[in-house]
């Protein structure tokens, strides 16, 4: 990861500055939530997709490519800001999230906030294109939540459910942010179609590692998250796939319970990393080099080495 933050070093500094000078506000409340927010941010990977995606394809950015990254930042932060609200989560990247400090209303307001901005940039700045991008991305990842909403209901959920669920809530954004970036950069509509294939496979991949890293511990997690928030994974459905059906209701049931003793939650662990993870891990892979593959038919430079050195790290990353 080092290696792709040095390389691209200039144009993170460019972003990060056309990031910041379009969020102050009248607003004190906001400002000071906001500025909370952009503390917290992460290590800022899919505003790298999106200048390498430009990069790959031209290697001189021109503004609209910063706009492009701005725009994929600005959705991810508010949909992180909603989750929490969705999730009633405290904590985000190990510190309190706004809704823990600010509560609901404020959170739900400043998401709405972002999203809202990611709008009227993207108009103000005439990108009808990569507005359609986002407007898209937006409306995949609420169906996304929805469907997840549905199928935890009904307390069944299919490795296809599964599949859809984190295609629309985390891989579409990812293919978004490679599909706008060589948009941006004056690609054909095919190439960008191309690189939103590549961004998708991508992002099938870091979210089944994510799933994995919470049975192994890491990504920041504390292992076992989604066991105690009662969670249907990929690694769970993998370890349950060849059991009889009346074992596959026992271990569900078990997963499903309110209230689980920590004995209860490392019996669920130890038996999925025992019969589950590895598989998991091979589908992952299966994302991944599609994804490798596809990159073939871009041609060779420094840019698209650090793409590839950017979906491996995603991928196989162990925090």
């Amino acid at each position: 990861m080092k290696n792709i933050q040095q390389y691209l070093r200039t144009e993170m500094k460019q972003f990060e500055a056309f990031f910041t000078q379009h969020l102050h506000t009248k607003v004190s409340l906001l400002n000071w939530v906001l500025r909370y927010v952009l503390h917290a941010k992460g290590k800022q990977m899919r505003p790298m997709f999106v200048l390498l995606g430009a990069k790959t394809h031209r290697e001189n950015l021109s503004e609209s490519v910063y706009i492009a990254a701005t725009l994929v930042e600005y959705i991810h932060t508010a949909t992180l800001v909603h989750d929490d609200v969705v999730d009633q989560a405290d904590l985000r990247r190990g510190i309190f999230s706004v809704r823990a400090i600010w509560q609901n209303k404020i959170a739900v307001l400043v998401g709405d906030f972002l999203l809202s901005k990611a709008l009227i940039l993207a108009v103000e700045k005439k990108e009808f294109d990569l507005l359609q991008y986002v407007a898209q991305a937006v409306k995949e990842m609420s169906e996304g939540e929805l469907l997840q909403l549905e199928k935890s209901r009904t307390s069944t959920l299919s490795e296809a459910d599964y599949l859809e669920i984190i295609r629309k809530k985390t891989a579409v954004l990812i293919a978004t942010c490679l599909a706008m970036g060589a948009c941006s950069a004056g690609a054909e509509a095919s190439i960008c179609q191309e690189y939103y294939y590549i961004g998708q496979e991508v992002g099938m991949a870091f979210q089944i590692q994510d799933d994995i890293l919470d049975y192994q511990g890491g990504a920041g997690k504390a292992q076992g998250n989604d066991v105690q928030e009662r969670k249907i994974t990929l690694p769970f459905l993998c370890a349950v796939q060849d059991l009889p059906s009346s074992q596959q209701k026992t271990w569900l049931q078990r997963l499903k319970k309110k209230g689980k003793s920590s004995k209860e939650v490392k019996e669920i662990l130890d038996f999925v990393l025992t019969e589950g993870t590895t598989r998991a891990a091979h589908l992952r892979d299966a994302y991944l080099q599609r994804a490798t593959q596809a990159c073939a038919k871009i041609p060779e430079s420094p840019s698209k080495a650090m793409l590839l050195q950017l979906m491996d790290f995603v991928a196989l990353r162990k925090n």
